[in-house]
C-alpha cells in the first residue's frame, strides 16, 4: 500500500481552487510516472494530490497490474477519457474506487458498470451524472458501500430503475446526500430492495416525506446509523415505528421542522 495524500507541486497549485481550469500539466510532471513499475502494489491513496494528471492516471492503470484499491478524491480535473481507460485496464480486479467526480460526465460514469468486482464506490461530486451513469452502477452487484453525493440531475425514475429487482441488495452503506430529486417512490424502492443496509444517509434530500421513511423503518431492520439532516418535509410520523423495528439503531440525525410541542 502507498499513501501520498495531499501532495502538490508547482503545477498542482493551479488546481487548488474548486472550479479551476482543466489540467494542462505536462505528462512528465505527474508522479504517476514514478508508480509505473510497482507490479505488486494493491492499494494507493492519492487523496488531494493536485499534481496527478490524466496521463498519470493512465500510466498507473498500465504500470500497477495488481492494483485493487485507489483513492483519488479531491482530484477534480481528470478527464472522462482517462477514467474510461483506467476502468478498461482495472475492471477485472478493482475492489474499491474513491473519486471526486466533479470533472466527469455520463460518458465515463456509464463505464462504471464494467467494474463488476467493485465492493466500494464513493463519488463525492456527481453533479454531471445522468440516467445512464446511475443505471450502469446498478450492474455492480457486489457493492457493499455506495456514496453518490450531489446527484442534482438524477431523476426519481433513475433511482427506481437502479435499485429495482434487488440489483444492489448487498449494500450495507448508502449515502445519497444532496440528490435533491430523490422522491418517496425512489426511497421506497431502495428500502424494499436493500434490506441489509446498516448506514443510510439522505441529508438534504428535500422531497422525502414520512411516507418513504415509514418504508425504510419497515424494511431496513438492520439500520445502525440514519442521517436525515435537512430533510425539511418530515413531520415525524415514522418515528413512533422506530422502537418496534430498528432494534440496532445507535445514531440518528433527523431534522423535524413541523412538530409543535405544547
Amino acid at each position: 500500500m502507498i499513501c501520498i495524500a495531499g501532495c502538490s507541486n508547482k503545477d498542482g497549485e493551479k488546481h487548488d481552487l474548486e472550479g479551476s481550469s482543466p489540467c494542462t500539466c505536462l505528462p512528465s510532471n505527474s508522479f504517476g510516472m514514478a508508480l509505473s513499475s510497482l507490479k505488486h502494489l494493491n492499494s494507493l491513496n492519492l487523496f488531494a494530490c493536485k499534481n496527478l494528471n490524466s496521463v498519470g492516471l493512465q500510466v498507473i492503470a498500465d504500470g500497477c497490474p495488481s492494483l485493487e484499491i485507489i483513492n483519488i478524491d479531491e482530484v477534480n480535473y481528470l478527464s472522462d477519457d482517462s477514467f474510461i481507460y483506467f476502468i478498461s485496464k482495472t475492471k477485472d480486479r478493482l475492489l474499491q474506487f474513491v473519486i471526486d467526480g466533479e470533472s466527469l460526465t455520463d460518458k465515463s460514469f456509464s463505464a462504471f458498470g464494467d467494474l463488476r468486482k467493485l465492493q466500494l464506490l464513493s463519488i463525492s461530486f456527481a453533479d454531471n451524472m445522468g440516467s445512464e451513469g446511475l443505471l450502469a452502477i446498478s450492474k455492480l452487484s457486489n457493492l457493499e458501500y455506495l456514496q453518490i453525493r450531489r446527484g442534482y440531475d438524477l431523476r426519481p425514475l433513475d433511482f427506481v430503475r437502479t435499485f429495482d429487482n434487488k440489483r444492489l441488495e448487498k449494500l450495507l452503506f448508502l449515502n445519497l446526500s444532496e440528490c435533491s430529486k430523490l422522491s418517496d417512490l425512489s426511497l421506497i424502492y431502495i428500502a424494499m430492495n436493500c434490506p441489509k443496509l446498516a448506514t443510510l444517509t439522505l441529508a438534504w434530500c428535500w422531497e422525502l416525506t414520512d411516507v418513504s421513511l415509514k418504508s425504510v423503518v419497515k424494511h431496513c431492520k438492520l439500520l445502525i446509523n440514519l442521517n436525515l439532516c435537512g430533510v425539511v418535509k418530515l413531520l415525524g410520523e415514522f418515528i413512533g415505528d422506530i422502537p418496534r423495528s430498528l432494534h440496532f439503531l445507535k445514531e440518528s440525525s433527523i431534522s423535524i421542522y413541523h412538530i409543535i410541542i405544547s
